[in-house]
């Protein structure tokens, strides 16, 4: 492809604009209308203030949610063998959700720190390629993925028990298939983000 090396209406290639490569010294080639579609603007990284303030709103929100249901779960006693294994998966689900509200927090945060240091345009790279960024991939990774998985094994579980099958769900087994699932899930989500 050959790009044009013709300026365009702001004195600037147009192959040269939003390509994410600085070509001005003020780099602002890269903070025009690039992100067109997206909650993302030139200037911030959640544009919409509607949208930032529920983020953080709904964090806070699953955050003291699943802590205080978590807590009442942990206290209670279950009686039947079955009971104590639910207790174990719904304290995961709760844990889980609970971080995706740490995520939705931290996500309005960055996106405040990051509107304080100019347009996000021009800290965009930066931001993307830093550990703050993917440290934030891998808790949004983690919460999402974990809370599916252990909704699946409870739904499996449940299953077994209901149906009386040869099959008796033991703690123990309960408890070494949760860790799997959960370094299966951290692993998995480190992956992708390894050099």
């Amino acid at each position: 492809a050959v790009v044009s090396t013709q300026s365009g209406p702001n004195g600037r290639a147009p192959g040269k604009i939003c390509d994410n490569i600085m070509d001005c010294s003020n780099g602002k080639d890269e903070c025009q209308k690039c992100n067109n579609g997206t909650i993302s603007s030139s200037r911030f990284l959640i544009d919409s203030r509607p949208v930032l303030v529920l983020t953080g709103l709904a964090g806070i929100t699953m955050i003291i949610l699943n802590a205080v249901v978590g807590f009442k779960c942990y206290r209670k006693t279950p009686t039947t063998h079955a009971g104590k294994i639910d207790r174990i998966l719904c304290l995961q689900v709760f844990f889980f959700d609970g971080l995706m509200g740490l995520y939705n927090c931290s996500l309005a945060l960055a996106s405040n720190v990051l509107a304080r240091k100019g347009d996000y345009c021009l800290v965009d790279q930066a931001w993307r390629s830093s550990a703050s960024c993917s440290i934030l991939g891998i808790i949004f990774f983690v919460a999402s993925h974990g809370s599916l998985l252990a909704i699946a094994f409870i739904s499996i579980v449940r299953c077994l028990i209901c149906t009386r099958t040869i099959l008796v769900a033991k703690k123990s087994v309960v408890m070494v298939v949760s860790g799997l699932l959960i370094s299966f899930n951290i692993i998995n989500s480190i992956v992708p983000v390894l050099p």
